[in-house]
């Protein structure tokens, strides 16, 4: 979207977020600030923290997962796997913790939110094999944590809509463990959207800038063989969002 597309009301707010371009030489700073500016996790909610220590599937690296969990624990409760966004360059567990309390509250599920590698230093499959090993390791644990196996959805949101809808391809296509529903929310799915930045209308001039989405498509895809969700030519047998998606989702878990 272009700075022109919007309600004129709205840019001041617009005006109010740093300006960022990312690139390799921006990239530190830019991790120093998201880190800074994580949304910290609220003191005295009805939800506990708790840390996990998932085994790779593929022999990367150990991945750390965040649990949020409603403190009234039940058994066999739904799961909700969140995948959190940054350009696939940025971003933490902690980075949306807020959020993640606020799911577990309305839903009276348990999340767990996922630290995923982040490009350009681990490149694609690296961020989606580490989602896919939480996932099974979420599923095979399931007795030990809790939670109903047949109940586990998956959102995601900027990046990690990506991931996430790059996720459910792969589950269907490798007989993983089953997802009842999937949520991508402002999803990055389409990698020729940063291929020709000057001719590109579907990218934007603030915040998350043409130039931006091309150095982040960059960092993650090795080649053009590295294909991307939206490149995927078969869409069959993926539970995807309704509208109203908290209530369709309610009643997946709980049948209400």
């Amino acid at each position: 979207m272009n700075r022109e597309m919007v309600d004129p009301q709205l840019i001041p707010l617009l005006d109010s977020f740093p300006a960022i371009t990312m690139s390799d030489q921006e990239l530190p700073k830019l991790r120093e600030m998201f880190g800074s500016q994580a949304l910290p996790v609220t003191v005295g909610t009805d939800v506990n923290i708790d840390q996990h220590v998932f085994s790779s599937e593929d022999g990367g690296p150990d991945i750390r997962v965040l649990e949020f969990r409603p403190a009234v624990r039940q058994p066999r409760m739904p799961a909700v796997l969140y995948i959190h966004g940054g350009g696939f360059a940025l971003g933490s567990p902690e980075m949306l913790g807020a959020a993640n309390i606020g799911i577990a509250q309305a839903l009276n599920c348990v999340v767990f939110s996922v630290d995923y590698r982040l490009a350009p230093e681990t490149r694609y499959p690296g961020a989606l094999q580490d989602c896919y090993s939480t996932l099974k390791g979420i599923h095979s644990r399931a007795t030990q944590l809790g939670i109903d196996e047949r109940k586990i959805a998956l959102v995601g949101e900027s990046a990690g809509g990506g991931l996430a809808a790059a996720l459910s391809l792969f589950v269907r296509d490798n007989s993983g463990p089953n997802l009842c529903f999937q949520l991508l929310v402002a999803p990055m799915l389409d990698d020729r959207t940063g291929q020709a930045i000057e001719q590109n209308p579907f990218t934007g001039k603030f915040v998350w800038t043409r130039e931006s989405n091309r150095y982040a498509w960059r960092a993650l895809l090795r080649s053009s063989a590295d294909n991307a969700p939206a490149r995927s030519e078969d869409l069959s047998n993926l539970k995807n969002a309704q509208n109203d998606w908290l209530r369709a989702l309610r009643k997946i878990f709980w049948g209400n």
